[in-house]
């Protein structure tokens, strides 16, 4: 008889789920998706809106808005701690944020209203906090939404919602190399495993923009519910899931035909899509109704909804990797960590729902 030895057992993913009162309480919760239930919650300063976490697990980052300014605020996720805090400067409003596949850089896109109402994309160093470029995105009042990195590490694909547009960007240069035409009011954005395909999720003309990464050119468009705004791609690539604000729903897309193969009813005003490594399930943060919801994706049937904190946004990909830290406990307490970058912290206020 020959022995068989199993592999360490690795631990269920995280997912981090960005919560906000409106008022003067903000928190980050660690929720256990092999339990459904929340194992640490961890105060944060400001209005949280794009979250991402990095393929390693190690690192989850959270876009602040405040009534002075934006951040962009780094946890530790062995720690649930806050290792940075780096200011966006005064008058901005963070939105969507990305790192690159081995976390060394980080996108964060916002409204710059200093500088004229104009949308800018800082490129960070993750190690040191500081900026290492600033890409001036569209004409002034764009707004620029969603970020993402394709699985190569070669281009950057941001949604600008007042123009109608997606923007590329080459990741070494930062320099544009394309604007596409997409729908109506682009919002979120997500690439295929093979870096093929562009997913762009038109919150004005309720569809989904599929876009050639070869060609920069729109291939298909596919209707989706009211509003849609996070969108998410299966790991292995067949199919793709949109998040419809207004539709209480999430519309599940083949990719192969690019259409809608089912709609799943969850919780009010869906915002954030994201999958489990495995692709077993599907998380959407309901920010109506203060819940998130699981979804199996074999059956596309909600499985559990979880009471989560008020107001959850999560937007971008807020679950983390196979076995990846949940930490034991929470952050150090309310308000910023060290400010590794060159602007002053924002303090906390009251702030808009503007990201919506």
């Amino acid at each position: 008889m020959i022995a068989v030895t199993s592999g360490p057992v690795l631990a269920a993913p995280f997912a981090f789920i960005s919560g906000s009162d409106l008022v003067d309480s903000s928190t980050l919760s660690v929720f256990d998706t092999a339990t459904n239930s929340v194992t640490a919650t961890i105060p944060i300063g400001g209005y949280p809106f794009g979250v991402a976490v990095t393929a390693s697990g190690t690192r989850v980052y959270v876009t602040i808005e405040t009534p002075t300014g934006g951040a962009v605020q780094a946890i530790d996720t062995a720690t649930n701690s806050i290792v940075m805090n780096k200011a966006l400067g005064i008058l901005t409003t963070p939105f969507g944020v990305a790192t690159n596949p081995s976390g060394t850089r980080l996108y964060v896109t916002y409204l710059d209203e200093s500088d004229g109402m104009r949308s800018n994309m800082d490129v960070i160093d993750t190690a040191t906090g500081f900026e290492l470029s600033t890409v001036l995105l569209d004409v002034e009042g764009n707004d620029a939404r969603g970020v993402v990195v394709n699985p190569a590490d070669t281009r950057i694909y941001v949604t600008n919602p007042n123009s109608n547009t997606v923007t590329v960007i080459d990741t070494t240069s930062h320099a544009i190399v394309s604007t596409i035409t997409v729908g109506s009011l682009p919002f979120g954005v997500a690439v295929n495993p093979a870096g093929a395909q562009v997913y762009v999720a038109n919150s004005g003309s309720n569809d989904v923009s599929v876009i050639d990464a070869a060609t920069n050119t729109v291939i298909a468009t596919v209707p989706v519910g009211a509003i849609p705004r996070g969108v998410a791609v299966h790991p292995d690539g067949s199919r793709v899931y949109v998040a419809n604000l207004e539709g209480n729903s999430v519309s599940v897309i083949d990719a192969a035909s690019n259409t809608v193969i089912a709609t799943v009813p969850v919780g009010a005003g869906p915002v954030g899509v994201s999958l489990t490594p495995d692709g077993s399930r599907l998380y959407v943060t309901n920010s109506i109704a203060s819940t998130v919801s699981a979804i199996d994706t074999a059956t596309n049937t909600v499985t559990a909804t979880v009471a989560a904190g008020p107001f959850p946004v999560s937007f971008g990909v807020f679950i983390g990797p196979l076995g990846s830290a949940g930490g034991p406990g929470p952050g150090p307490g309310p308000g910023p960590g060290p400010n590794t970058g060159t602007h002053p912290v924002p303090t906390l206020g009251v702030w808009g729902l503007s990201a919506l």
